[in-house]
């Protein structure tokens, strides 16, 4: 099973990287989210701190993107990483 949520993030984030929209039925309202540039923000969380940590990133830079590093299967939940 863990190797099938690896790759349903794997999906999700190339929408994203492709239309600029995440597939938001596909994340749990508990997704976190933690930048290391910003350790002192705290954790996002849910769909609104997601969405927030987006627009924050997004507002800080003229133009961006993020490139998939690794998707690192953690049993049941997915962990990933961003450069």
């Amino acid at each position: 099973m863990s190797q099938e949520n690896v790759e349903f993030i794997q999906r999700g984030f190339e929408q994203y990287f492709a239309t600029g929209e995440l597939p938001w039925d596909i994340y749990d309202e508990g997704v976190e989210v933690y930048d290391h540039d910003t350790p002192d923000q705290g954790a996002y969380v849910g769909h609104t701190g997601l969405r927030r940590w987006l627009e924050d990133w997004g507002a800080a830079w003229a133009d961006w993107s993020m490139e998939a590093e690794r998707y690192i299967d953690a049993g049941d939940p997915v962990v990933s990483s961003f450069s």
